[in-house]
């Protein structure tokens, strides 16, 4: 994908020119569908969150200016967010029930942002 000189900002810029363009596409594709404007936020969260690295995706949406979520929006975004991490260490990494409940994990979703999704 990139050679291996690639700069850490070619990189990004990289990052932010596929973003804006799945985000243009996944909106032509709501239209197309004949969704609401009321429900296009929500789809658009659904569609950019990666579920290969959601966890960038809710940082690329974050600093999405244009995106302007609502705080309900916003919280639905992390939640999704959470979902696929945990999905991804499941399915990908294959960690296990015990893993998944272990105060490093536990510890690792609080480092990022997630600790008010854990159970008690």
């Amino acid at each position: 994908m990139f050679s291996s000189d690639a700069t850490a900002e070619e990189i990004r810029q990289f990052d932010q020119l596929e973003y804006e363009g799945d985000k243009k596409g996944l909106m032509e594709y709501y239209r197309q569908l004949g969704g609401k404007k009321s429900g296009l936020k929500k789809f658009l969260i659904d569609g950019l969150i990666r579920p290969s690295n959601p966890v960038a995706s809710l940082e690329r949406i974050k600093s999405d200016s244009k995106l302007k979520l609502t705080n309900a929006e916003w919280e639905y975004a992390r939640k999704i967010a959470f979902e696929r991490l945990k999905k991804l260490m499941i399915e990908e990494y294959a960690a296990t029930d015990e893993e998944m409940n272990s105060d490093e994990t536990k510890e690792y979703f609080k480092s990022l942002g997630f600790a008010d999704f854990l159970e008690v």
